[in-house]
């Protein structure tokens, strides 16, 4: 389906394995890659200096030498200056952006009011005016861009580049991917919201020794209601026959009307949201101004949202048995709703369901936080050049 492709193509690979290897350690030797990866040493050499001949890889520096009278070992980088990749995750009012050079290092995060409607027949010039914006912004040129990963909420076919349906965007069968490629003329992948943030969680793995084979990733946003899964499974991402995997469908309540129901529980304290008396919407970071003064009212929002996202996950347990849960999205800006909603309630409720032979997973927010979602699409570009199984 891509009509327009990643510039960095690697056929062989055992070359994607060793860039790879040198991507998630950020600075090797060629002897730690040979042994990480079980590639002959001398296979290793001719590696490194085909990937450096292609521009891929660099010399960052001259190691220490770990015996008496060794040769210092030369350690290997990849190029930042080769390119940039273009994360973007599309939500009803918002783009949200992150840009990293290849070697991973995120250069640039924003998140900005679309510049027109987002939804529709109108998509495609939205997004397509914010990436030539973005452009001209960080003087990107045309030829620095690797690709560009697009994330949005509902389902989408990521093989064909097709958004069969979004409720949020009002959208139905829109080939999104051809019509930007078309109009950009640069190479873009499209996936759900929540598979790309599921990929990021693989792709930039807090620890390299611990990595889990089994990933779900929950995204929680203020602007809609519903939660959104990724599934990772044997470190591959899971969309389904269909593209449809993760799609759990648990309904949020809107935060203003949880507002409304907390007032009538609490009258009086109103007073400490801003705004809400005119009827503005209330947001977590209108919520989250009050719960240093121990708001009745925040307390109430969080701990309504937490135990509909507590009994999603103890269903996940259940039915999947992951070893970890990431969250992100708008909700990870509340730092305690894992700790005091979540945890204990599902600590719980699964002592009741499982008294024995069942550990339950980590639970975790992203540390990429509101960009969690705008990381995992640059993973899709990351993906291309590296290959699934990387």
């Amino acid at each position: 389906m891509n009509t327009v492709s990643i510039p960095i193509r690697l056929k062989d690979a055992k070359h994607r394995q060793v860039l790879n290897t040198i991507r998630l350690y950020g600075e090797i030797s060629g002897a730690q890659i040979a042994r990480l990866t079980n590639i002959l040493p001398s296979t290793i050499v001719y590696i490194l200096r085909s990937l450096k001949k292609e521009g891929l890889i660099q010399v960052s520096r001259i190691g220490n030498s770990s015996s008496v009278g060794g040769k210092p070992p030369t350690l290997w980088q990849l190029r930042s200056d080769k390119g940039v990749i273009i994360g973007l995750e599309i939500i009803p009012k918002e783009i949200r952006t992150t840009l990293i050079d290849f070697s991973n290092t995120i250069i640039y995060q924003e998140k900005r009011p679309s510049l027109g409607k987002i939804g529709g027949d109108e998509i495609e010039a939205v997004v397509r005016n914010y990436i030539h914006s973005l452009m001209d912004e960080q003087r990107i040129p045309e030829d620095k861009i690797i690709g560009i990963g697009l994330a949005l909420p509902g389902l989408v076919d990521s093989k064909n580049g097709i958004i069969h349906y979004s409720k949020s965007l009002g959208m139905r069968n829109v080939p999104l991917q051809k019509r930007l490629q078309e109009s950009l003329g640069l190479p873009i992948i499209i996936a759900n919201d929540a598979n790309a943030g599921a990929l990021g969680v693989k792709w930039y793995p807090d620890s390299l020794e611990t990595l889990p084979e089994s990933i779900v990733y929950l995204t929680i946003n203020e602007d809609f209601f519903s939660i959104g899964a990724g599934l990772i499974i044997g470190h591959k991402l899971y969309d389904g026959s269909s593209g449809t995997a993760g799609e759990i469908f648990p309904i949020l309540p809107p935060i203003s009307k949880l507002v409304k129901k907390a007032i009538q529980k609490n009258k009086g304290e109103w007073q400490s949201i801003k705004g809400f008396e005119k009827g503005d919407e209330v947001l977590f970071s209108d919520l989250l101004k009050c719960t240093s003064e121990n708001s009745r009212i925040a307390n109430f929002v969080f701990r309504n949202i937490g135990l509909i996202v507590s009994k999603e996950i103890i269903n996940i347990i259940a039915f999947l048995n992951p070893e970890l849960i990431v969250i992100g999205g708008d909700i990870s800006q509340v730092k305690f709703f894992i700790s005091d909603y979540i945890v204990p309630y599902v600590k719980r409720k699964s002592s009741k369901l499982f008294p024995i032979g069942i550990s339950l997973p980590q639970i975790t927010f992203s540390p990429f936080g509101i960009y969690s979602v705008s990381m995992g699409a640059t993973a899709l570009i990351l993906r291309e050049i590296f290959g699934e199984n990387s």
